[in-house]
């Protein structure tokens, strides 16, 4: 077998490759639809993906080291390109982690020597110190969230179709896992946060004047709003368009709905979702600032209302004209949150104020670090509940098909419990004897 050597170069501080790379043909999950990347093969498009962390040092290096390596694997052992792995293949990518072969492995030394030359005793693995050359299981495990990371950008770009890097579960242990954990949800003040942060990011991106980059940050905009006002299950908007939204009446007296058909639906029913007045506003403006964010060739501008039976995705793609997919949203409230940490980071850093209120701030990060695209929708059922005080409107609202699960949300609000937790005072108890 041919010698294991580098081929990415990250010394410049932009990651290269420093050989001619091997012709693969695109694998079967390639898009070769509008992609918002500039990528006419694989490699490029692993490049594209690494570079977005070039001013982030610790996990620019990490992450190269670790695409690198499979990269190195696609060429030597396996010889699919990245566009055509699938989950068997990155199960038998995980098996080889564990255990390399020999000629993978070599003491630790550096990639490059002094003079800028490839260092030929450098290899993709080191010996442990008790002679394993395998990576741990935690290691792993890590190698894994970057592999889904990687292809989660690819998807959300549209250089790729899927994910094959997202593990399923089994009906069964999703039930183990979750069946005792509480309903979460963003507080008031988290949710303004998430809200003022995406909103001026907004600004700053119609600013540069760079369409890609403006139609990303309005999109997220967008869709924390339409979660946060809706309460849509992540499954439900990738099936409608604009078109669907009805609007009846005139002037000022119009009214918004969409029926959605969903899980769990009362009888399998469609249930009607009344946005808004609040919401309509939001819609009207991101229809317009689409106009300014997409150049795609067929787009045609919006008017601020949709049209009847329009055929724009109620949440469309850079192209504008093809709804994106769950596992897209679900990355889109990763970068959300991945803002919202960098955001409190900055904050915490700089913060001069008394320590409560810096408490404060480290536990919003502890929530925020946490949050997802579901939890938008238990964040509207809680005050939707809390300000309609309608448990049945909440219900069908939702979809739910039982009372019960929708019962969950009156426990989260329950103020009499706090009140009488306030009033206990055990210093007291001995008034009782």
């Amino acid at each position: 077998m041919a010698i294991i050597k580098p081929i990415i170069d990250i010394s410049s501080g932009t990651a290269k490759y420093i050989q001619d790379m091997p012709f693969f043909e695109t694998g079967h999950n390639y898009s070769d639809e509008c992609c918002n990347i500039d990528s006419s093969n694989d490699w490029e498009a692993i490049l594209e993906f690494l570079n977005e962390y070039k001013n982030s040092d610790k996990t620019f290096r990490s992450y190269t080291t670790e695409l690198e390596r499979l990269s190195l694997w696609i060429i030597h052992e396996h010889k699919v390109p990245l566009s055509g792995l699938k989950r068997p293949d990155l199960a038998k990518y995980y098996e080889f982690l564990s255990a390399p072969s020999k000629c993978w492995v070599g003491p630790s030394s550096k990639k490059f020597n002094i003079d800028g030359t490839t260092n030929q005793e450098w290899r993709p693995f080191k010996m442990n110190t008790d002679g394993k050359c395998g990576l741990a299981e935690s290691t792993i495990s890590r190698i894994q969230k970057i592999l889904q990371s990687l292809f989660n950008y690819l998807v959300d770009e549209g250089y790729l179709l899927g994910n094959p890097a997202i593990t399923r579960r089994t009906k069964g242990q999703r039930a183990a896992n979750t069946s005792k954990q509480i309903e979460r949800f963003l507080q008031p003040h988290e949710v303004m946060f998430v809200k003022s942060l995406l909103c001026d990011l907004v600004d700053e991106a119609k600013k540069t004047e760079n369409r890609p980059i403006y139609f990303k940050a309005l999109r997220r905009y967008y869709i924390f709003e339409l979660f946060l006002h809706t309460g849509m299950r992540i499954s439900e908007p990738v099936k409608y368009t604009m078109g669907d939204i009805s609007i009846k009446g005139t002037g000022l007296k119009k009214d918004f709905s969409i029926d959605i058909q969903g899980k769990g639906n009362i009888g399998g029913e469609y249930r009607t979702v009344v946005l808004g007045e609040n919401f309509i506003p939001i819609l009207m403006d991101y229809r317009e600032a689409l106009n300014d964010a997409i150049s795609h060739k067929n787009w045609r501008d919006l008017d601020p209302l949709p049209s009847f039976h329009e055929l724009i995705p109620l949440i469309p793609d850079v192209t504008g004209l093809k709804p994106i997919g769950e596992r897209q949203i679900s990355t889109l409230f990763t970068e959300i949150r991945d803002i919202s940490m960098c955001a409190i980071d900055l904050i915490i850093k700089e913060f001069v104020g008394e320590k409560e209120e810096q408490n404060d701030l480290k536990r919003m990060k502890s929530t925020l670090n946490k949050f997802t695209c579901h939890w938008m929708r238990h964040t509207h059922a809680t005050y939707f509940l809390a300000q309609s005080g309608d448990l049945k409107a909440t219900q069908e609202r939702l979809g739910h098909s039982d009372l019960s699960t929708t019962q969950i949300y009156i426990h989260v609000l329950d103020k009499t419990k706090t009140e009488t937790a306030n009033k206990f005072d055990p210093s007291k108890l001995q008034d009782l004897v």
